[in-house]
């Protein structure tokens, strides 16, 4: 299980492969995320072994020192990513060894130092091969911008064994997802005119798929996720990203690996969820900002009612958008924007330990699962908004949806 301690960043790799800046745009258009491929050292032959002198020890007084560390599902290998940040100056440290949990023997992957540019990238573990032989590593893009799903941009294999180091793919884009088999690598590339690309890893042939993201709107894709028997995939789509909030729905994207068709299985969705697993054939998790999960069937994509869970929902209303508004003129819109900026949030019984915070989606409507027992529902009340009924006190039962309305009161006047 991975466990990384700190932000989303690892490191560049070094020894073996050193990774560059990398720029993300603020937010993407009809490509899932655009910006310029991290430029890359191809990789040595062979790693060095953990004997090896380290490049140079970071400055625990001048950096801020992260760590991370992940255990092959078979418990016989440990790789430890240290990432060292200046606290002022323009170069960052990077280290990526893999050792067994004997101790006596292993691979230093990345031992070096890196300038910044416009965002950078970090090497990653990414994936432990079903044989127990190799570990696949990533660079991963830390951007300087707007980029919701961010998870690698190259692969390498390293060899358990001898330490040897095999470029599987050059940086193609922002998310990866290997498949069950390890044959085939979904990614979101940086060409907006092939947003979501598989490859055969022998073969090297290419099938590009559109996604069916609408009109000319902003969105970003990631979290691509395999179905169990490797002939299909999901994927999630945030509309509007960054806009005053993460974003301002989701859809859920099903793609037939075979007839490369793509269906959304949820569209426009205002919880914002996003794709986590796909466990079995028939069912899909998803899961909200909260990190609270549902489950979808993946042949519907209906959303399967939890019953140890409730569900609290309503529509808020802001107003007055305007000082005056004359009688024979009618109420104008509330923009997303307005909606984006604003969230309801949820407390426990006790009115003071904050459960969740759920934002609004474009149309007005919030909607979140909750377990069973009483809470506390308020807004955020960011500036001079007030709400002379909120807090209130809501009881959720299991299996059983509550409906609270909201009028948020902007103080225009």
């Amino acid at each position: 299980m991975i466990t990384f301690q700190v932000r989303r960043s690892l490191k560049p790799l070094a020894g073996v492969l050193i990774a560059g800046s990398v720029a993300l745009t603020a937010c993407a258009t009809p490509p899932p995320s655009t910006g310029v491929p991290p430029q890359t050292i191809a990789p040595t032959l062979r790693a060095t072994s953990v004997a090896t002198t380290p490049v140079s020890t970071p400055d625990a007084v001048r950096m801020d020192i992260a760590t991370s560390s992940d255990t092959s599902p078979d418990g016989q290998w440990v790789a430890e990513t240290t990432v060292a940040t200046p606290k002022s100056g323009d170069s960052y440290y990077a280290n990526l060894t893999v050792t067994d949990t004997t101790g006596t023997s292993g691979w230093v992957v990345v031992d070096s130092w890196a300038p910044y540019g416009f965002g950078y990238t970090v090497p990653r573990p990414f994936h432990w091969s079903n044989d127990g032989n190799y570990l696949y590593v990533t660079n991963e893009p830390v951007p300087d911008g707007c980029a919701l799903f961010v998870n690698g941009s190259d692969l390498q294999r390293v060899d358990l064994s001898n330490g040897e180091v095999t470029q599987i793919i050059e940086p193609v884009g922002s998310w990866l997802s290997l498949s069950p088999d390890e044959t085939e690598l979904a990614y979101l590339s940086w060409n907006g005119d092939r947003p979501l690309v598989v490859r055969n890893l022998a073969s090297g042939a290419e099938n590009a798929i559109k996604l069916p993201a609408g009109g000319d709107a902003n969105w970003q894709a990631g979290n691509v996720v395999w179905s169990p028997n490797g002939d299909s995939l999901i994927v999630t789509i945030a509309n509007a990203p960054c806009s005053g909030g993460w974003a301002q729905s989701t859809s859920i994207v099903q793609i037939n690996l075979t007839t490369l068709e793509a269906r959304p299985l949820l569209e426009d969705d205002s919880r914002l969820l996003v794709t986590a697993e796909w466990p079995e054939p028939p069912t899909i998790v998803l899961q909200d900002q909260n990190g609270q999960q549902v489950r979808m069937n993946a042949a519907t994509g209906q959303i399967e009612q939890n019953e140890a869970t409730g569900t609290l929902q309503g529509h808020v209303n802001i107003g007055p958008l305007q000082p005056v508004v004359r009688v024979d003129e009618p109420t104008p819109a509330v923009p997303p924007e307005a909606y984006a900026a604003r969230q309801i949030v949820i407390y426990a019984a006790d009115g003071q330990t904050e459960i969740a915070r759920v934002q609004i989606g474009p149309n007005g409507n919030y909607e979140v699962a909750l377990p069973p027992g009483t809470y506390v529902v308020d807004i955020n009340r960011g500036g001079i908004d007030s709400n002379k009924s909120l807090p209130a006190k809501v009881q959720i039962e299991a299996g059983q949806t509550k409906t609270l309305d909201v009028e948020i009161d902007t103080g225009i006047r």
